[in-house]
């Protein structure tokens, strides 16, 4: 904030892992940027701390949520990589000392990479930050007790996404699987305007496959078998040689842009970071060329193995997918010394308050929140409670 209204280009953005500061200018502005990042996060103008809690309020009331929005929350549980799911609760109570000790933790010297596209560190920085360690990423959690595992709901559409190994024929395949969809979706069915896919590394070792196609409300059934079908064909390893040497020409095709190393370096700052190995251009296209077809079958079987999808209406039980858990497992039942209070609206439901867990009780099915294994107890002014679980 401290650097004002101003003609310099510049920017911070945060991701579910890292934040990003980015500056374009001369050598000077670069400079006076940089130090005025790293003076401020040496010392925070927490006399705006309530005023920026207002504005990340508003940001959030207008952001748009993607299609995928539920299957982190679904994936994941509530915490590490499953709290993108959820509204910031936070940020409404944070205090100055906390805000503090989150900039001492997490803004050091040994938890930061600077990246450059100049052919000279400029004179004059000062990137002066406290000591501390490189943060580790968030250790995956997991709510699903099986996958490939669906939900129901969401806007219409299908969405799928799955947890394989980072590797070049990964993101390969994740190119062919979005061509795919279009080809058959778009293009010939004609059920889907988006057809896509997209492949996201989570962190050193694992990136995250995400597709997706949207359908109109009687192309649902469609869109759904469609969807599976290409899925299907891909994991039988029915890919064409010309799939793999269209997505490999695409890739390739970076390499004739201006700048490409600057255009990479934001990436490779994070694998850094991340602690992922970097690959030179000549190491990077050695590794497209030695892609082959039997390798993409091979990501589409481990992409199918840890598959998370989304569907509209009916399940997919049929697909050879598990419906993910809607209610407590059967080791959660009612603490016996609890007390039970009664909904006023159905003997049926029941609240039962104990000693290790607040269970709800339903005709359909049973909701438990150990203390043990709750992430966050929301309170409102009338007294209400609202426990989230891990595996919420």
């Amino acid at each position: 904030h401290r650097h004002g209204v101003s003609d310099l280009h510049y920017n911070g953005s945060t991701a579910a892992t890292h934040t990003h500061f980015v500056v374009s200018g001369t050598a000077e502005e670069v400079v006076s940027y940089l130090n005025g990042v790293c003076a401020s996060l040496r010392d925070l103008p927490v006399e705006r701390l309530a005023t920026e809690r207002e504005i990340l309020r508003t940001e959030q009331a207008g952001r748009s949520r993607g299609p995928n929005h539920q299957l982190p929350l679904w994936r994941y549980g509530a915490r590490g990589y499953g709290l993108v799911s959820y509204p910031e609760y936070g940020t409404l109570h944070l205090t100055a000392d906390a805000v503090r000790d989150w900039a001492a933790t997490w803004f050091t010297r040994d938890n930061a990479v600077l990246w450059i596209t100049g052919d000279t560190v400029p004179e004059g920085l000062d990137l002066t930050l406290p000591t501390g360690r490189r943060q580790p990423l968030p250790a995956p959690t997991s709510a699903l007790p099986v996958t490939p595992a669906y939900l129901t709901g969401g806007s219409g559409g299908v969405v799928l996404d799955g947890i394989v190994r980072r590797s070049t024929a990964a993101a390969l395949f994740a190119e062919v699987l979005s061509r795919a969809l279009f080809t058959d979706l778009r293009q010939t069915g004609g059920y889907s305007y988006t057809a896509d896919c997209g492949y996201h590394p989570r962190d050193a070792d694992h990136a995250t496959i995400t597709a997706f196609a949207d359908a109109l409300p009687q192309k649902q059934d469609a869109v759904v078998g469609g969807f599976i079908d290409v899925l299907a064909r891909l994991r039988a390893g029915t890919i064409a040689q010309a799939e793999l040497d269209s997505a490999r020409a695409k890739f390739l095709k970076q390499y004739e842009i201006p700048d490409v190393g600057a255009a990479a370096l934001p990436s490779y700052a994070l694998n850094v970071l991340t602690g992922h190995e970097n690959l030179t251009p000549d190491e990077h296209r050695a590794h497209l060329a030695a892609v082959t077809v039997e390798d993409l079958r091979d990501v589409a079987r481990e992409l199918y193995d840890s598959a998370l999808i989304q569907v509209p209406g009916r399940g997919v039980d049929w697909a050879g997918f598990t419906e993910a858990p809607q209610w407590s497992g059967p080791s959660f039942g009612p603490d016996p010394a609890g007390t039970v209070h009664r909904s006023r609206a159905s003997d049926a439901v029941s609240l039962a308050v104990g000693r290790e867990a607040v269970t709800l009780t339903t005709p359909r099915g049973r909701i438990s929140v150990r203390y043990d294994a709750c992430a966050a107890m929301r309170v409102y002014p009338d007294g209400a409670r609202h426990l989230i679980g891990f595996d919420a």
